[in-house]
């Protein structure tokens, strides 16, 4: 199973991980005696990635629970934050130059099939499926397509369909697995030689997008504030200033036959 494969990564990788975790690093920088400077791709993971998304997403899963059952439990914020983090990674871990125009599906693939879901079965049909599903719905409707529904913490369920054809994603999963998935797989290409070519790759796609984000205008059609700039934390993002059974079910006519197939029923159903 591909949880299992990432905690048996993790105990063989533990000795990596204090390069990159949290004990290490304080909110700014690196702190400690074994502590590494920051490189320029580091830093921009660490603001706009560790600081923040992964902050994001384990106050949402910490939240979730009390909210659950009686809605707003943070189902899809959770999942739509996963998916626009997995294409990020993707981006980076992209061969042509950033931005390409039209690439999110292809990131996506890149970094599932790679680094989130290697060892699932049918991993790129799987992905797909919850791009255009789940990503494209929660985007830009805040519903689901097809027959899927947003559980938590029902492990058993995860990317499983059921006897009545209904695919589930476990916010909690989803997100805890991505979460591992940048930690041990993703992480540790920066600390390969300088000259290697998939860190080479990495670097560079993240300086294009760092300057693309800060070239983008959009202040020009917008009118003068009443105040004074707003204070901001050099520990903040770029842009930024200062538990139980499933819910979310959404069914649908368009599921299709082709949709389905691709997902396992849930384990010991």
């Amino acid at each position: 199973m591909p949880h299992n494969r990432i905690l048996w990564e993790r105990s063989q990788q533990k000795h990596k991980l204090s390069r990159h975790g949290a004990l290490m690093y304080g909110p700014t920088g690196p702190t400690g005696p074994r502590a590494v400077p920051d490189s320029p791709t580091r830093a921009f993971l660490r603001a706009n990635f560790d600081e923040y998304l992964v902050r994001d997403l384990r106050a949402m899963i910490e939240a979730a629970p009390q909210k659950w059952d009686s809605g707003g439990g943070f189902g899809f914020p959770i999942v739509m934050t996963v998916f626009a983090g997995i294409e990020l990674l993707g981006e980076l871990l992209g061969a042509a130059k950033y931005p390409k125009g039209g690439t999110g599906d292809k990131a996506l693939l890149r970094y599932w099939t790679q680094y989130l879901y290697p060892s699932a079965p049918d991993s790129e049909k799987q992905a797909l499926a919850l791009y255009r599903a789940a990503r494209h719905g929660i985007a830009h409707l805040f519903m689901l397509k097809g027959s899927l529904a947003v559980c938590y913490n029902q492990r058993a369920y995860h990317l499983r369909q059921d006897s009545a054809g209904t695919v589930y994603i476990d916010a909690k999963c989803f997100a805890l697995d991505f979460i591992d998935s940048y930690e041990i797989r993703f992480l540790p290409i920066l600390d390969r030689e300088a000259s290697d070519p998939l860190r080479v790759r990495v670097e560079t796609r993240a300086s294009e997008l760092s300057s693309v984000l800060q070239q983008t205008v959009v202040a020009s059609v917008f009118g003068p504030a009443v105040g004074p700039p707003l204070p901001r934390s050099g520990n903040l993002p770029t842009g930024f200033i200062g538990a139980s059974g499933p819910m979310h079910i959404a069914t649908s006519a368009t599921a299709s036959a082709a949709f389905m197939p691709v997902f396992p029923p849930p384990t010991g159903a």
